[in-house]
C-alpha cells in the first residue's frame, strides 16, 4: 500500500488515460484503488484535502455509469461540499450524475398528466439519505448559471426529473416539490412542446406532442400548492396558467380548474366551488373526483345526491386500495338513510384493507375494530369488496347493446330513457360479450360532447346482465 499521494498520482495518470470515454477500463481500476486501499486505509479530513482525487474518483463512477455510486462517494462518503467556489466543470458534471441517477428510478422521458388513480408500489430507496440528497441537489441548483444556457437547461432537467423520482412514492413530498420548483422561473422556460414518436405498444411509431417545461411547471406548482394547504396561492397561480397557455396537454386545463375548486372549497366559498367541480366532472369521470363532488353534498346535506355519485366513484373504474376514504363516505351516507348494517360493512371494508396492508387506523375506525379484533382473520378484504360491489350494481340501470364499433372500441346502448354512448374502457368484462342485443346493466353521467357543444348522459361503468 502507497501513501495517499503516490495513489493520487496514481490515479491521476489512470484517468488521463482514460480521458473521460465512457466505460473505460482506466475506471474500474480507480474505483478498486479507492475501495481497496483509499477508503478504509484514510481518515476522511485527508482526501478531503485532495480535490483533484476525489474529482478523479468521481469521474470513474460516472463514467461507467455508476451514478449513485459517484453521489454517494460525494455526499456520504467524503461528504465533499458543493459551494459557489465548487469548480463549475464539477458542479454540472456532479449535476448531470445526480440527473442520470434520478432517472434510473423512474420510466419514460415525457411528462404526463399527474393526477391518477394508480397505486404506485413505492420507488427503492436511495442510498443516500433523502433530505441530503435534495440539500445537495438545493446546492447545485443555486450554483447553476441561468444565464448561461446549458447550465439553465441542466436545472430543469434536475427540478423535473426528481419530482418525477418523487412521484414514484405513495406519498410524495410535494413541500420539497414546492421549494425545488422555485428555483425556476417559468417566464424563461420552454413554451413548446417537443414531439416524439410513440416507441413501444398498439400506437408505435405515432408522433405525440409533449407539454413544454413552462406547462409542467404550472401544473405541478399548482398541485404541490394544494398539497401544501396553500389554497390562495392555488388558485392564483391556477388562473394565470389558464390565462396564459393557450394550448394545454394531458386535459391540464381541466386539473387547474379541479384545483382552484377543491381550493375553494377549502377556503369556504361552497358554491362557487361546487359549480367548478361540476364542470369538471362533466369533462374527466375519474373515480376521486366523483368521490369530492359526494363529499361536498353530503357536507350540503344533498344526501340521495351524494349516494349516487358515491356509488359511482366505487364503481368507475380505477384503484380500489386507494378509495379508503370513499368508504367511509359511503359508510356516513348509509348511517344517515338509516341503513346501520351496510355502513358497518364499508366501514369493515377499510379496516381490513388498512390491517392487511399494516396501515394506522384513524378514529373512526377504533369501535369497529374493538367489535371486530378477535375475529378479524373471518374476513378478508377481498371477499368483502366483492359482497359490496355486488351492492353498488343494484343501482345500475337496464339496457341492451345497440351498436358496437369494435375498431373504435365505442358502441351505444338501449335504455328505458333512450340511447346512451360508451366507451370500451368503461365496460367490466369480456369483449367478446360485447354484442348487438346483449342485456346490460350501467351507470351514467352528465358529460360534454365536445362535437355537438352541449350536454349529454353518458355511460360511465358497465357490465353484461
Amino acid at each position: 500500500m502507497g501513501n495517499l499521494t503516490e495513489l493520487s498520482q496514481k490515479i491521476a495518470r489512470l484517468s488521463k488515460d482514460a480521458k473521460n470515454q465512457e466505460n473505460h477500463p482506466n475506471f474500474k481500476l480507480i474505483i478498486d484503488l479507492y475501495e481497496n486501499e483509499i477508503r478504509n486505509q484514510f481518515i476522511r479530513d485527508e482526501i478531503l484535502n485532495n480535490e483533484i482525487l476525489i474529482k478523479n474518483i468521481f469521474n470513474a463512477f460516472k463514467g461507467i455509469g455508476k451514478y449513485e455510486d459517484g453521489a454517494s462517494f460525494i455526499i456520504t462518503g467524503v461528504n465533499y461540499k458543493i459551494t459557489p467556489n465548487t469548480d463549475k466543470y464539477f458542479v454540472n458534471s456532479f449535476g448531470w450524475n445526480m440527473f442520470f441517477l434520478l432517472k434510473q428510478y423512474t420510466k419514460g422521458d415525457e411528462e404526463t398528466n399527474i393526477e391518477s388513480s394508480v397505486l404506485q408500489m413505492g420507488h427503492s430507496n436511495l442510498k443516500i439519505e433523502k433530505n441530503l440528497f435534495v440539500e445537495y441537489l438545493s446546492d447545485v441548483l443555486k450554483i447553476l448559471d441561468v444565464e448561461n444556457s446549458k447550465d439553465a437547461n441542466l436545472r430543469v432537467r434536475l427540478v423535473f426529473q426528481y419530482i418525477k423520482f418523487e412521484k414514484t412514492n405513495n406519498s410524495p413530498d410535494w413541500g420539497v416539490i414546492n421549494e425545488l420548483l422555485n428555483f425556476l422561473d417559468p417566464e424563461k422556460l420552454d413554451k413548446t412542446g417537443q414531439v416524439i414518436a410513440i416507441k413501444n405498444g398498439p400506437k408505435a411509431g405515432k408522433q405525440i406532442e409533449l407539454a413544454p417545461d413552462v406547462e409542467n411547471w404550472y401544473s405541478y406548482k399548482t398541485k404541490s400548492l394544494l398539497e401544501i394547504e396553500s389554497y390562495v396561492e392555488c388558485i392564483n397561480v391556477s388562473e394565470k396558467a389558464i390565462h396564459e397557455i393557450s394550448k394545454f396537454h394531458y386535459d391540464n386545463e381541466v386539473w387547474l380548474k379541479r384545483r382552484i375548486a377543491l381550493s375553494k372549497l377549502k377556503l369556504g366559498e361552497t358554491e362557487e366551488g361546487l359549480k367548478l367541480l361540476e364542470e369538471v366532472l362533466l369533462r374527466k369521470k375519474e373515480w376521486f373526483i366523483f368521490k369530492e363532488y359526494a363529499a361536498e353534498l353530503l357536507k350540503l346535506n344533498r344526501i340521495d345526491e351524494a349516494f349516487k355519485h358515491a356509488i359511482d366513484a366505487a364503481l368507475v373504474k380505477g384503484e380500489i386500495l386507494l378509495r379508503l376514504d370513499l368508504f367511509k363516505i359511503l359508510a356516513d351516507i348509509l348511517r344517515l338513510k338509516g341503513d346501520n348494517e351496510l355502513a358497518e360493512k364499508h366501514n369493515l371494508l377499510e379496516l381490513l384493507f388498512r390491517t392487511e396492508k399494516g396501515w394506522k387506523l384513524p378514529d373512526h375506525l377504533m369501535q369497529i375494530n374493538e367489535k371486530y379484533k378477535d375475529k378479524i382473520t373471518e374476513f378478508t378484504s377481498k371477499s368483502i369488496a366483492e359482497e359490496l360491489k355486488e351492492y353498488w350494481r343494484k343501482f345500475l340501470k337496464e339496457g341492451k347493446v345497440k351498436k358496437v364499433m369494435v375498431d373504435k372500441r365505442i358502441g351505444w346502448i338501449k335504455g328505458e330513457s333512450g340511447e346512451y354512448f360508451f366507451r370500451f374502457s368503461v365496460y367490466e368484462g369480456a369483449i367478446a360479450k360485447l354484442v348487438e342485443g346483449n342485456k346490460v346493466r350501467f351507470s351514467t353521467s352528465k358529460s360534454l360532447n365536445k362535437m355537438k357543444n352541449n350536454i349529454e348522459d353518458d355511460i360511465i361503468y358497465m357490465i353484461i346482465g
